[in-house]
């Protein structure tokens, strides 16, 4: 890293280079999602509707942290990890949504059937 310019990050999210507006958008929604959806989850534990909603947000926030971590750090290592991860991430926050919408439109767990095609979709090619 003799001729990169950037600062190396510290805790892996913290540089200089990094603008503060990401850190201003992306700390407060982790935790305002974590809080709100744990908040839900013990309001009704039982529900199949607030797991989804707390792991879906669960995964919002790793995304979050992934994020932060892709823009702060300027080893190549570390973002092809981080990014390939960022990948896995967004599509079990995708399949989760997905899941979610039909938990909460039809209020009731979906068939075996339709998730098997929901992961069929979200397979590798």
């Amino acid at each position: 890293m003799l001729y990169c310019p950037w600062d190396v990050a510290k805790f892996f999210i913290f540089s200089s280079n990094v603008p503060n507006i990401l850190y201003y958008a992306l700390i407060p929604g982790i935790f305002i999602s974590i809080f709100l959806s744990s908040f839900v989850l013990f309001k009704n534990k039982k529900s199949l509707a607030t797991k989804l909603l707390f792991s879906m947000s669960l995964l919002f926030a790793i995304w979050g942290i992934f994020a932060l971590i892709l823009f702060a750090t300027n080893n190549p290592r570390e973002v092809m990890i981080f990014w390939s991860l960022t990948i896995l991430v967004e599509v079990m926050m995708y399949a989760t949504g997905l899941y979610l919408t039909y938990v909460f439109i039809d209020q009731k767990d979906i068939s075996f059937t339709k998730k098997i095609i929901i992961l069929c979709i979200l397979l590798p090619r």
